[in-house]
């Protein structure tokens, strides 16, 4: 019944199913969904009776589905070498989303830059008693954005760690 449920889901995005005695069965009806779902980015799975053979078609269904971003499979009966093959299918799309976050937020910074400065005199007065950002100064502010986008990989690997474990 949840498995029918999430393949028409548009809604949900977080879903904790963990101590529900999920076996490979189960794990099979949600692998099914996944295949499907467009809306689920994290599935919590914990602490349920997934096999390594249920792990596999969770791995198999994670091949086509862009959406799920994090997947917890903690106190299963899975292999560290599964769990691993789950979170590297998980981690180009981690990547993609960063990626596509810091481009974004570089067209806004060239936006912002190459916008035409506001014609006031209170603005006029203002700007030339500040100098506009010089080149150091917008690659200082990149490297704080590189520096966050690295940041946040790590948290993410870290985070996928903690679910092999």
């Amino acid at each position: 019944l949840l498995a029918d449920a999430l393949r028409v889901n548009t809604a949900l995005k977080k879903l904790n199913l963990n101590y529900n005695k999920i076996t490979e069965e189960g794990a099979g009806l949600l692998a099914d969904a996944l295949r499907v779902n467009t809306a689920l980015k994290k599935l919590n799975l914990n602490y349920n009776k997934i096999t390594e053979e249920g792990a596999g078609l969770l791995a198999d269904a994670l091949r086509g589905n862009t959406v799920l971003k994090w997947l917890q499979l903690g106190a299963n009966n899975i292999s560290k070498a599964r769990l691993q093959e789950i979170q590297d299918l998980l981690q180009p799309k981690a990547r993609e989303q960063r990626a596509a976050a810091a481009a974004a937020a570089e067209e806004r910074r060239r936006k912002a830059e190459a916008a035409p400065p506001p014609t006031t005199s209170a603005t006029a007065s203002a700007s030339s008693a500040a100098p506009a950002a010089t080149a150091s100064e917008r690659t200082h502010s990149l490297v704080g954005l590189v520096s966050t986008a690295l940041s946040e990989a790590v948290r993410v690997r870290e985070g996928g760690a903690a679910a092999a474990r």
